[in-house]
């Protein structure tokens, strides 16, 4: 367990709230989830051992800005860390926040961001799995949003988007109703029907 970091999560959407609170747990860190900007300011007031906060745009109601001015008038020395499906990047560092996640994250990216890993450069948007990195005949090359197909098992026809790599050989794919699921990558083909 890594008592040393605490993150308050603030999301508004209890799909990837559930994702990157079993990231966290898989981490070790210890956590609180909220699904507004005010309960947080709330939480980072009650509670003085929080050191990071994993900040949903959703969640902000598009005023990052003025989340961050008071969550750093009330701590300010706190890390945030701007969080969203869509490329929000910009609104974040003019904020201040100069570190951004794509949702759902990428675990080694969540350990990069968290301090926990050492940058390995690795960029989620443009990600090869297989057994040789370098090799374009053992890899599927896979980018963010690419659609994929999952062709084998259980979960065989189903049709999504590429979002990232998980641990244990699996990727995540979004399917079209908002929801996640988990796959071995030898198990979904790129395109879709």
């Amino acid at each position: 367990m890594n008592q040393n970091l605490r993150v308050l999560l603030v999301d508004d959407d209890p799909v990837v709230s559930k994702c990157i609170m079993r990231q966290l747990e898989e981490i070790g860190c210890v956590y609180r989830v909220t699904p507004s900007h005010s309960r947080a300011l709330a939480a980072l007031e009650r509670d003085e051992l929080i050191n990071t906060v994993l900040l949903d745009h959703g969640a902000t109601h598009g005023r990052v800005g003025d989340f961050v001015s008071a969550a750093r008038s009330i701590r300010d020395n706190i890390k945030i860390i701007g969080c969203s499906s869509n490329d929000c990047r910009r609104e974040f560092a003019a904020a201040g926040v100069p570190q951004f996640l794509r949702k759902p994250p990428d675990l080694f990216e969540l350990e990069e961001m968290l301090g926990l890993r050492e940058s390995s450069g690795h960029d989620v948007s443009d990600t090869r799995i297989g057994t040789d990195p370098n090799s374009d005949t053992s890899c599927l090359r896979f980018t963010y949003g690419e659609r994929v197909r999952i062709a084998v098992g259980s979960l065989k026809g189903l049709e999504g988007i590429f979002v990232s790599v998980r641990t244990g050989g699996k990727i995540l794919v979004k399917l079209k109703n908002e929801v996640y699921v988990e796959a071995y990558h030898h198990r979904v083909e790129k395109g879709s029907a």
